[in-house]
């Protein structure tokens, strides 16, 4: 499996509403990503998520905190094939993106096993 096929993998596995969000924003969409993929590898490392759609209800959390995500309805947002496909082709233009999952992807797939309903408040 290329980088390209673990990206959309990912993205699978809890990272649509994030992405999608941030894509959509007016944000500064590459430091927003940059930032949210540090805040990941943290989490990662560290132990404190297990799963990816852990990790992305996290990093959900953080990034609403920040002020990156301006929709109350990201966790009923579903991406189709085609969207994913579109913001894949961005998300490997960010640095911090490709940096994070040249160098920690597999630690990601490491803690991939289902977390079940496991939810962080969106506040």
């Amino acid at each position: 499996m290329d980088k390209r096929e673990n990206l959309l993998q990912f993205l699978d596995y809890g990272g649509n509403e994030l992405f999608s969000s941030l894509m959509e924003s007016d944000s500064d969409r590459p430091q927003a990503l940059d930032r949210m993929c540090i805040l990941l590898r943290k989490a990662v490392i560290f132990g404190k998520l297990k799963g990816r759609a852990a990790a992305y209800q996290y990093m959900i959390s953080k990034a609403n905190q920040m002020g990156f995500i301006k929709s109350k309805k990201i966790h009923a947002y579903r991406l189709t094939a085609a969207e994913r496909e579109r913001i894949t082709e961005k998300v490997c233009k960010s640095t911090g993106a490709k940096y994070f999952f040249k160098k920690y992807g597999k630690n990601v797939i490491i803690y991939s096993e289902p977390v079940g309903s496991l939810r962080f408040p969106l506040s």
